[in-house]
């Protein structure tokens, strides 16, 4: 599949910007700007400990973590990609595959593949909003 994301430069950007909010965060004023700030470090750290895959997308492996506890790492990833970013995900079989599918639906993300694996996991391929919506 063609990488219109850059997934290796996604992952790259968001190291960077992560270092750049994290020297800005202690001078920041209180208030809701500060906590957007580090809603968004977090978010970003999050996506900048995933691995690139086989496809340069970067890659976040969940198979084994129950729901809701996999949905909320899926959610922190996805939170840190650019509006029109894309993320491949593994999950496992039950809930998380019922939930984490449904879930992204609600919250508009796009589910442009989904793929069951020989060992019962679901490999999930996910774009976020290109208008952003968290």
């Amino acid at each position: 599949m063609e990488n219109p994301s850059g997934g290796e430069a996604v992952l790259e950007t968001a190291k960077a910007e992560l270092e750049r909010l994290a020297r800005e965060l202690p001078s920041a004023p209180d208030g809701p700007g500060k906590e957007r700030i580090r809603n968004r470090i977090a978010g970003l750290a999050a996506l900048a400990a995933c691995e690139a895959g086989p496809d340069g997308l970067p890659f976040r492996d969940l198979a084994g973590v129950p729901c809701p506890l996999g949905w909320a790492k899926a959610r922190l990833v996805l939170e840190g990609l650019p509006p029109g970013g894309l993320l491949r995900l593994r999950i496992g079989d039950g809930q998380p595959a019922e939930n984490i599918p449904s879930r992204l639906a609600a919250e508009r993300f796009e589910l442009l593949e989904r793929c069951k694996n020989d060992d019962g996991t679901w490999f999930l391929l996910v774009r976020k909003p290109r208008n952003n919506v968290g």
